[in-house]
């Protein structure tokens, strides 16, 4: 028998695998409309947790970039292809380089807003994470690289 689990909210129950989702939780949060609601929790959270919130947003990456994020599987593609068909959107088909920005960013925040969401969310949050633990560093922004000094 799998072991009684307790989630923060106080509901209890059972799982098999090591997966700490409260099935009750789960069932809570998961959208009553818009596109996200054709898919399956695990591929919902790998899109929320890499900052992909619309169409939109999704259009930015790569299929291949999509099926690598943890949670998310093939089955659920032909889901994205048929939202993104009906929306005028397709996946993009080459993954964002310096190289390929429209235009020279010049600061670090031209640079973010110019990357794919997951990206721009991760980056934002370690460059939060960097001010506060060193408040006095000093932001550089040169041959297309951000540094911090002290």
């Amino acid at each position: 028998m799998s072991p009684l689990r307790t989630c923060p909210k106080g509901h209890r129950f059972n799982k098999t695998s090591e997966c700490p989702i409260c099935p009750q939780c789960e069932t809570a949060r998961a959208p009553k409309d818009g596109w996200m609601i054709r898919l399956g929790a695990p591929a919902r959270r790998a899109l929320e947790r890499s900052g992909i919130g619309t169409l939109n947003e999704l259009a930015t990456f790569t299929e291949q970039e999509i099926l690598d994020l943890h949670g998310f599987g093939p089955g659920s593609m032909p889901i994205l292809h048929n939202e993104l068909k009906t929306a005028g959107l397709h996946f993009t088909t080459s993954s964002t380089e310096m190289r390929d920005l429209p235009t020279k960013p010049t600061n670090t925040d031209e640079y973010l807003k110019q990357l794919p969401a997951d990206q721009r969310k991760a980056l934002e949050t370690l460059r939060k994470q960097i001010l506060t633990a060193a408040p006095g560093a000093e932001e550089h922004f040169g041959y297309g690289v951000v540094r911090r000094t002290c």
